[in-house]
């Protein structure tokens, strides 16, 4: 999906201002959610500089179509749940909570619920911050199957300004098609950024055939899940290994303003090794912040059709907020997102090695739709 497409290299720009100094993971997909659900309320010329934000250029050219567009991707994401000894599950939840001094106008608050399904809270931002944060967390942890269990933090709250708080939660848990057996993990060095060694554990396979391919200095791997009876949706998972131990920086930036390496083709490799190791990410991201570094900084007085009539002397602000939790380890993954690929065994080139040792980059997608639900890196598999 050419929109989630987009905001992830939006989102790859914020990050590669930021010092690579720790792991991060955030999800395209769930921040083109709540994106579209902040421009389901703007107006005017906020509504012009978030559509030319989202970069939305052929076939979606209006509210309109962004509207239709948030309809097909909350159908995508409640639409599978497969129970049973290798579950998939997909899934994608939304909240807004408002002070209790203010009103949703009607035609917002139809839009969050009947197109993101979202119910809006009132809450006491102003003398009950602790329990309000609680409440909110306590619902994050709820719709993420208690991955994720702190979200919003106090300061949006405390904020006086901050009347309206937009959040999205999106999980997914899968099984890996072929799970890596314990008794192969190895403990081996991994080799930081900063030029340091830690020790850690891998996933190791032998000798399977996999997706793989290479690309200007970036080997790519490519992992499936098991997908039941699920045929409409299929998922997979890539990893983005730079040739050089400390490649990390020109691959991140490669990937925020290229996304032909997203689609990249990939061959079917007899593997003769891989090693990936074992980690688990949390990270939250402020992604009315991301906004305002990009110019976009909204007044809900001033710019949308969201609340009803205020103080005019006063500002009002939003804040949106985005949590990732994703874990990898021998039986799949537990993040918000899976994914799948062929690994049958026609046109089967020499074996080679994919050895995960210094920071990489992953993604986790659709691969029908080619929408991209998680993009992360790992800059030292010991950290969350």
């Amino acid at each position: 999906m050419e929109l989630s497409i987009q905001v992830m290299k939006r989102a790859l720009v914020y990050e590669h201002t930021k010092d690579l100094g720790k792991n991060f993971t955030v999800s395209p997909l769930s921040c083109t959610i709540l994106l579209s659900m902040v421009a389901s309320g703007l107006k005017g010329e906020a509504l012009e500089q978030m559509m030319f934000f989202l970069r939305l250029k052929t076939g979606l050219k209006s509210i309109a179509d962004l509207i239709s567009e948030s309809r097909r991707v909350m159908a995508m994401v409640s639409s599978v749940n497969i129970q049973g000894p290798f579950p998939l599950l997909f899934s994608s939840v939304n909240g807004a909570w408002v002070d209790k001094k203010y009103k949703l106008k009607p035609s917002f608050q139809h839009v969050l619920k009947t197109i993101y399904r979202a119910d809006s809270v009132a809450l006491d931002f102003g003398n009950k911050n602790e329990e309000e944060v609680a409440e909110i967390n306590t619902w994050v942890k709820n719709a993420t199957n208690g991955l994720i269990k702190e979200s919003v933090p106090n300061h949006l709250i405390n904020n006086k300004n901050t009347v309206l708080i937009l959040a999205n939660a999106l999980y997914f848990k899968g099984t890996w098609a072929e799970p890596f057996l314990p008794v192969r993990n190895v403990t081996k060095s991994f080799y930081t950024l900063d030029g340091n060694m830690v020790q850690v554990p891998y996933l190791t396979e032998y000798s399977l055939v996999y997706s793989y391919g290479s690309s200007q200095g970036c080997k790519i791997l490519k992992l499936p899940y098991k997908v039941g009876n699920q045929k409409e949706l299929s998922f997979s998972i890539s990893f983005f290994l730079p040739d050089e131990k400390d490649g990390l920086h020109d691959l991140l930036k490669r990937l925020s303003s290229d996304s032909a390496l997203l689609k990249f083709k990939f061959n079917q490799v007899r593997m003769r090794k891989i090693r990936i190791p074992k980690f688990k990410l949390e990270y939250n991201m402020e992604v009315s912040d991301m906004m305002e570094q990009m110019g976009l900084r909204l007044n809900l007085k001033k710019d949308s059709e969201m609340l009803e009539d205020t103080d005019p002397n006063t500002v009002e602000d939003m804040k949106v907020c985005h949590s990732c939790c994703v874990e990898v380890g021998e039986n799949g993954c537990e993040p918000l997102a899976v994914q799948t690929f062929d690994t049958s065994t026609r046109d089967v080139p020499p074996h080679t090695v994919f050895i995960a040792d210094h920071p990489f980059m992953f993604m986790i997608r659709e691969d029908s739709s080619e929408t991209p639900i998680f993009l992360g890196a790992v800059v030292n598999p010991l950290l969350q």
